[in-house]
Formats: structure tokens, C-alpha cells, sequence
């Protein structure tokens, strides 16, 4: 791209057309008539510096207007003569031109300070929301992190509950098959024993001796336990009257046995399935609690 001129400032402008002409010395005078400079004023240091931070002149404008602060800027101002006062006037508007571009550098900087500190509070604002959406995230996964310890206490004690049914219901299964057996052993003595006993077949003193611990379980008079031996020993037409009402209390404490098992067993069945249906209710909460 090619490069634009800078345009030419009024003191340029002035400056050019105030040179003389054929007053350009070479570089070795100027040297030695820098060497010759008086000591300058601090403000005309500043001056100088000034017009050193001017943008738009040529550095052949800023060295001229530079010589001229000595004899023009520096000499009393009642005193000065037309050339003088007419370097000091363009020493000013160079002045002023630099104090413009230097307000102009300001604002640009000031634009730029404004700019940022947009971009900051926009970032500021972006770090809140971050800020808020994290705690209302933390807070949501404490509830949840309580929610699952609560679900998993529930799910342990759904499951401690069913393993106590089911522990129970194997208490009540033995009880129950032990009530079975029981029923099942006095219908077997009544059968093979105290019918073949009563009727008088078989071998009376083999059958007293399986029916002898019934009588002694029982907590039977002891008359009676004494005196069955020799009756079951004896045929049915020759035990006589005593004899008969024996085998007949004998056959009375059977039923009785019978009926208290066959009691047990019916009320077992009942809680059978009473647990069975206490499992599956414990199961299915167990379950539920279970779920995620």
C-alpha cells in the first residue's frame, strides 16, 4: 500500500517560508555552533522536547524550530525583534499542535482503559453467573449426594426386614414340619398299634411297647401305665371289664395327641401363609427401596 504524506502542519508551513534563502550552513558548522550554544532555561529544555514529540513535522522543521528557541524564545519578550517574534509565534502553534496530539493519545488510551474495563465487568459478570450456576450445581449434588444416602439407609433396611421374614418364615416352616411329623407318627401308632391292640391281633405286648412312650409323654396315671402291660398282654374276651375301660383310656389319650397335632398343623399352615405373604410384601420393598 502506498504510503500517504503527512500533512503539512502551519508551522511547517510558516517555518519553510521563514528560512532564508542560501543561509543553510553544512553539518560541520552546525555542529560547531552547537558547541557555541548558550546554557538553555528549563522551560526552553521543555519546549525543545516538545517539539521532538511533534508527529507531523519533517525532522528538518523540528531542528529548525529547535534553533530558534535560543535566540527567539529565550530572549525577552519586549525585546524581540519581528524574526524573533515570529519564531516564538511558530514555536507556539507547534506547541499547541503537540499538545493536540498528545490530548488525541489520550483519548485513544482513555477509549481503549474504557474498553477493557467493559471487557472486565462483562468478564466480572460472566465470573458471578459461573460463581452462582457452581453453588446452585454444588447444592443440587449435596441434595442428591443426601437423597442416595437416604435411599441406600431405605434399601438396607427393606433388605434387613425381608432377610427377618424370611428367617422367620424358616422358624415356622421347621415348627410346622415338626407339627407334620408329630401328626403323622400318632396316626401311624393309631393304625399300626392301638387298632391291631384294640381288636386283639398281632402281638399285644410288641404293640404296648411302641404305644408305652405316648402313655409316658402323656404324664398318665400311674395306675394306668401299671396296669396296661398285662392287659395289652391279654386277648380282648379275657380282660374283663377294667381291662376295656384301660385299652378304651388308652385310645383316648391317642385321639387327644392326634387332635393337639392336627391343631398345630392347621394353625401352621395359616401362618405359613400369612409369612409367605409377609415376604412378598418385604421383597417388593425391597425392590422399590433398590431402585436408582
Amino acid at each position: 500500500t502506498a504510503r500517504v504524506p503527512a500533512p503539512r502542519c502551519r508551522a511547517t508551513v510558516r517555518a519553510s517560508a521563514a528560512m532564508p534563502k542560501g543561509t543553510k550552513r553544512t553539518t560541520a558548522a552546525r555542529e560547531a555552533a552547537a558547541d557555541k550554544k548558550p546554557k538553555m532555561d528549563p522551560h526552553a529544555v521543555a519546549v525543545e522536547v516538545g517539539i521532538q514529540m511533534h508527529t507531523a513535522l519533517p525532522e528538518s522543521v523540528k531542528s529548525m524550530l529547535v534553533s530558534c528557541i535560543p535566540n527567539g524564545l529565550q530572549a525577552p519578550s519586549d525585546e524581540r525583534n519581528d524574526t524573533q517574534q515570529m519564531a516564538v509565534g511558530m514555536l507556539g502553534e507547534a506547541m499547541e499542535e503537540v499538545k493536540a496530539q498528545l490530548e488525541q493519545a489520550v483519548d485513544v488510551e482513555a477509549a481503549k482503559v474504557a474498553e477493557i474495563e467493559a471487557a472486565g465487568a462483562g468478564l466480572d459478570a460472566g465470573v458471578e453467573a459461573t460463581e452462582s450456576s457452581l453453588a446452585s450445581v454444588g447444592e443440587e449434588v449435596k441434595e442428591k449426594t443426601r437423597s442416595l444416602a437416604a435411599a441406600a439407609s431405605a434399601a438396607r433396611d427393606a433388605a434387613a426386614a425381608l432377610e427377618n421374614v424370611v428367617a422367620s418364615q424358616r422358624e415356622v416352616g421347621k415348627e410346622h414340619d415338626e407339627a407334620k411329623s408329630r401328626l403323622q407318627a400318632m396316626e401311624d401308632l393309631l393304625v399300626e398299634h392301638f387298632r391291631p391292640l384294640s381288636d386283639g391281633s398281632g402281638d399285644g405286648a410288641q404293640h404296648y411297647a411302641a404305644l408305652a412312650p405316648l402313655l409316658e409323654a402323656s404324664g398318665s396315671d400311674a395306675s394306668l401305665v401299671s396296669t396296661l402291660p398285662t392287659v395289652c398282654a391279654t386277648p380282648p374276651e379275657q380282660r374283663g371289664t377294667f381291662g376295656a375301660v384301660a385299652i378304651e383310656q388308652l385310645g383316648k389319650i391317642l385321639e387327644e395327641k392326634i387332635a393337639s397335632s392336627r391343631a398345630a398343623v392347621d394353625a401352621g399352615e395359616a401362618a405359613a401363609q400369612e409369612r409367605a405373604a409377609a415376604i412378598d410384601a418385604a421383597r417388593a420393598q425391597a425392590e422399590e427401596a433398590d431402585k436408582p
